[in-house]
């Protein structure tokens, strides 16, 4: 009995370290959930407009009682969420992402002759994944094949509904976002010769044909 009551004693004492020294690390919460929290993030909203508006603008409204994301703000906050990691990079604190902070380069690699940032989807995926230190402000160290095209989920973590133009988090360090539409690495499942989009104008999730051409902004890490 008392190799029980130690043992178990270890483990509470152990589990107490676990948690304390976890509280100290980047919050990983992915935005779909993940198979331990289930925890989602907050949309950045925490105002209301009156429910009743059909004709824009809609008014500002008291929150109570209406039920609106306003009302509730549930989700998680982590303040600061981004860190500027003075090398062309921005740690994500709450997903634990790293993302390349310029949102216009024009120069992924060697031999790029693309001579924009805006291209289509191959050429994004290509781009993505072939990113190095060296380029796009990178002085990270980073090698070919340590970046790649965001999925939509990750795409759409970067979004705050509070803002507008772009719709990133006040206080955010990114460069080059305004009314620019970033490819994801998701294809449509509908339309095959599609993938899906963020528009950091307003938000919005959409998709577009692969032949189009439109922004890359490339991530690494994630589980």
């Amino acid at each position: 009995m008392r190799s029980l009551i130690q043992f178990v004693a270890v483990l509470v004492f152990s589990f107490s370290l676990s948690v304390s020294e976890a509280q100290n690390k980047v919050v990983v919460i992915p935005m779909g959930g993940s198979r331990t929290s289930g925890v989602l993030a907050s949309t950045g909203q925490t105002l209301c407009y009156d429910p009743a508006c059909t004709t824009a603008p809609c008014n500002p409204f008291p929150c109570t009682g209406t039920g609106e994301d306003g009302e509730f703000q549930a989700g998680v906050t982590v303040s600061p969420r981004f860190i500027d990691n003075n090398d062309g990079t921005v740690t994500d604190k709450l997903t634990g992402l790293v993302w390349l902070q310029e949102g216009n380069c024009t120069t992924f690699f060697a031999g790029d002759a693309t001579g924009q940032n805006p291209r289509n989807w191959q050429a994004a995926l290509a781009a993505s994944g072939q990113l190095s230190t060296g380029y796009c402000n990178l002085t990270d160290g980073s090698v070919a094949g340590d970046w790649r095209l965001p999925n939509i989920r990750e795409l759409h973590s970067l979004v705050d509904f509070s803002q507008f133009d772009p719709t990133l988090p006040s206080g955010h360090p990114f460069l080059h976002t305004e009314f620019s539409i970033y490819w994801s690495s998701t294809s449509g499942s509908l339309y095959t010769e599609q993938a899906w989009l963020v528009n950091f104008h307003d938000g919005r999730v959409t998709d577009g044909n692969r032949g189009n051409s439109y922004n890359v902004r490339a991530v690494r890490g994630g589980q």
